[in-house]
């Protein structure tokens, strides 16, 4: 028990000693990493080339030419511009069609601020596919650019290395140095050449690039003007003729031409999005059938009352919501399609979280004013026609806003209720008077931005109250209430879970307010303007980001903290059986260093300097570099091998050239078993500063090569499909990937092939070579396909006369009577 105790203290300060290093004030690790580096540049000489002997030639040029026969496959892969022909096609396309789309709109004044928004979008969206486009063309331009370089060094490397040479008077083969410069000279043109290509291919992107950023530059500047005109006149008011003047045929002609751009079905978007299309009716189905399976059963989930009163307006409305924004930059009748079916989904929803019937005719009377309003912007009415829906829609909602406002008082209603139809009634008030007064930018901006914040605040309610009633439902589920840690600590784990959900989606409601009132193109511009407004207070600097970065942290941690010791106490992690003051101190001394961690990493984020912490850790690596470093080293070690598990018992492992298997990993040493049954002790250290090949970490499967040679002469065909037949009738080779024989080069005395098999299984990588090598010879011998020896070819300078003729078939033929000598030719 004490044993367990001391371990999990001292893992404890293991891991507050690691954490201590690891929180070093970046300042004093940039001044140490700077002085290294600074002292490391002054020590660096450039040392001259040193060039091999004459003996070295023959294998520099043979692996030159591989070098250069792989740098030709890799030219090869990039000669294939036909991705990028197509590529180029499609962007081509699509900067007509934009064109195309700008030439239509016309004068950008007389368009709504909503379809400018939307047309700035399809611009930004093909700038930014174009700048990928430029910059993965600039990477491979870039790779050519290197490899012309690198090929260049070597080619004067080989011109100097033969220039020595022959200053040396060495003999040396001149033709390897010719070749391997002249394949050197074609590579780098080679290389030249493809450069031109992809340089061409490039300008022509960047071209399309720029056009498009004209036409970007004249929306943008139209939004500007936009946004900067909100408050000063921009038409005349209802009492000037002109006003009425505008209403003739010409008016008319404007609206019917209008009307007839207008694509009504939707088709393009359907077929680029008809995947996103059967998702959502595929999650609509499902949450129908889900909703109506668990009414009856769960009926008392309070948060899901409103969802299974309706199930099919619940499904249309998370099917529009979660994936609606998978449809890549929608037309404006799309996007008015999909918030016809979430608004009218989120009206139908609506009746069952509002209680009395005139809030809900309210919902719905906002709700049909919101898509009408929509539906007048996507169709593009002139102006003079919004005008007049605008001031009409003003008047219709204040007749109703004004007499719910008064019963509401009556009623004693709540006074948000209530505050929020005056703030209505002074918004219609207000739009009413700029549109009579010439002001139409600022009451469509005004009536546009409230519609959409009302539908933005239900929708905000229904989505807390959908998720909020899903983490019920998942806690309280009798699957989950099966495992200790969710009866004991379900409570506080819903109430934490659901403060982090509450806190994500308003935070993201608050941005997509921004975006509304400001007429941003997207929440992430909203973000950019306002994150780094702040103060700066003695070189520091607090801005929103800033302040956020802490609070999160500092949540997290907490929030991490009451994790961690629930499970504790949960028995999920650490010592089960301990007495509880023990338990209890082990405890707060977790909180206290997640804590700890927590408020250093707050700080870290606000850039408050943490020369305090760097004393601290100063002072301990003092102790641990005297006295404890080998143990820390390796304890801090085993912590890492435990979380990062780089081994894990049972592995067979490669360890100073010989084959083990793990058998435990303690957290001051791994203990390994070899093949001979002999036990190592290995500090943890070196298994993580040192190389160790795993063979088992993520694949069980295991690759032999086997190494065959065949005499000149051989069918090479029939050698590779004996090769193969014989590995693949093993039964313990794999049949996916497949043995595969491949001829691999001519040798002194053979044919010389390699035959590769997988296995399933490591325990046979010995017999398989054994088992397949005695089948392949088998094989051979039976197909007469014939195993060589070495031969060797013998020279000769110098020889006896009698011998060289002798060899050449002339004998020596004496005739005992005559005494004469004949030489006799055989």
């Amino acid at each position: 028990m004490h044993t367990m105790i001391r371990c999990w203290i001292l893992r404890t300060l293991i891991l507050c000693v690691s954490a201590m290093f690891i929180l070093l004030p970046a300042s004093v690790k940039a001044e140490a990493q700077g002085g290294a580096a600074e002292s490391s540049v002054q020590t660096i000489t450039e040392a001259p080339p040193v060039y091999s002997g004459a003996a070295d030639v023959v294998p520099q040029a043979i692996k030159a030419r591989q070098d250069m026969a792989a740098a030709q496959e890799r030219i090869k892969g990039l000669r294939d511009l036909s991705t990028w022909e197509n590529i180029l096609k499609e962007r081509k396309t699509k900067q007509q069609e934009l064109s195309a789309r700008m030439q239509d709109i016309g004068d950008l004044h007389n368009q709504s601020f909503e379809r400018l928004l939307r047309i700035s979008t399809l611009l930004q969206t093909h700038k930014k596919n174009l700048q990928a486009d430029i910059e993965r063309i600039s990477t491979q331009t870039s790779e050519l650019e290197n490899m012309r370089k690198r090929w260049r060094e070597r080619y004067d490397y080989w011109g100097n290395w033969r220039e020595e040479l022959k200053k040396q008077d060495a003999e040396f083969p001149g033709e390897e140095f010719t070749q391997v410069l002249e394949q050197n000279k074609l590579l780098r043109e080679n290389v030249v050449s493809l450069s031109g290509d992809y340089i061409r291919l490039q300008k022509q992107f960047t071209d399309l690039l720029e056009a498009n950023s004209i036409y970007e530059k004249q929306v943008d500047t139209e939004l500007q003007n936009m946004r900067s005109t909100t408050f000063k006149k921009t038409a005349p008011s209802f009492v000037n003729p002109a006003f009425y003047s505008q209403f003739s045929a010409e008016l008319a002609n404007r609206v019917a031409a209008e009307i007839a751009q207008v694509d009504w079905l939707v088709a393009r978007d359907i077929a680029a999005g008809w995947w996103i299309v059967l998702l959502q009716l595929i999650v609509v189905l499902v949450a129908v059938y889900t909703i109506r399976h668990y009414t009856v059963t769960h009926h008392g989930n309070k948060q899901w009352a409103f969802l299974m009163a309706h199930p099919w307006a619940s499904g249309i409305f998370i099917a529009g919501v979660a994936l609606g924004s998978l449809y890549q930059t929608p037309s404006l009748m799309l996007r008015f399609y999909l918030a016809l079916l979430v608004v009218l989904s989120a009206c139908v929803l609506v009746t069952g979280i509002v209680e009395k019937r005139r809030h809900r005719n309210l919902v719905w009377l906002l709700g049909g004013a919101y898509l009408m309003t929509l539906f007048m912007q996507v169709v593009n009415l002139p102006l003079p026609i919004m005008r007049v829906f605008i001031a009409a829609l003003a008047v219709v909602l204040l007749m109703l806003l004004i007499p719910y406002c008064v019963m509401g008082r009556k009623d004693n209603e709540h006074w948000s209720i209530i505050g929020a139809m005056r703030i209505g009634i002074g918004i219609c008030l207000i739009s009413l008077v700029a549109q009579f007064g010439g002001y139409s930018n600022l009451s469509a901006r005004l009536v546009d931005a409230s519609f959409k914040t009302v539908f933005l605040a239900l929708m905000v309610t229904m989505v807390i109250k959908l998720t909020q009633g899903g983490v019920n439902f998942a806690v309280n589920h009798r699957r989950a209430q099966s495992v200790y840690f969710f009866r004991t600590f379900g409570a506080a784990f819903k109430e934490q879970l659901n403060a982090i959900i509450k806190l994500v989606v308003l935070g993201s409601a608050i941005l997509a307010l921004g975006k509304i009132w400001s007429g941003s193109s997207s929440i992430a511009a909203i973000w950019d303007k306002v994150a780094y407004v702040g103060i700066e207070i003695s070189g520091l600097q607090i801005d929103i980001a800033t302040l956020l970065n802490i609070g999160v942290v500092m949540y997290c941690a907490v929030v991490l903290s009451w994790f961690v010791r629930s499970m504790f106490d949960a028995g999920k992690i650490g010592p089960r059986y301990i007495d509880s003051g023990v338990r209890d101190s082990i405890k707060s001394l977790i909180h206290y260093f997640i804590i700890f961690c927590g408020v250093v990493f707050a700080f870290s984020a606000a850039g408050i300097g943490l020369q305090n912490f760097a004393v601290i850790a100063g002072a301990l690596s003092i102790g641990i570099g005297f006295g404890l470093q080998n143990i820390v080293n390796n304890f801090i070690s085993g912590i890492i091998l435990l979380f990062e598990r780089p081994i894990r018992k049972g592995d067979t492992i490669i360890l100073d050239g010989e084959w083990a298997i793990v058998r435990n990993i303690g957290l001051r040493s791994t203990v390994v078993e070899t093949f001979n049954k002999a036990e190592l002790i290995v500090p943890n250290s070196d298994l993580i500063s040192q190389k160790v090949t795993n063979l088992t970490h993520s694949n069980a499967q295991f690759r032999v090569v086997m190494d065959v040679g065949t005499a000149y002469g051989s069918d090479m065909e029939q050698v590779l499909k004996i090769l193969q037949d014989e590995a693949a009738k093993h039964p313990q080779a794999a049949k996916n990937p497949a043995p595969s024989a491949l001829f691999v080069g001519f040798g002194d005395s053979s044919l010389d092939f390699k035959l590769r098999i997988w296995l399933n299984n490591l325990d046979y990588c010995l017999s398989i070579v054994s088992e397949v090598g005695i089948a392949v010879y088998k094989r051979f011998a039976e197909e007469g396909v014939e195993i060589p020896f070495p031969q060797q070819d013998l020279h000769v300078r110098s020889m006896d006369e009698k011998v060289v003729e002798a060899w050449r078939g002339k004998v020596e033929v004496h005739n005992n009577d005559t005494g004469e000598t004949q030489v006799i030719s055989e």
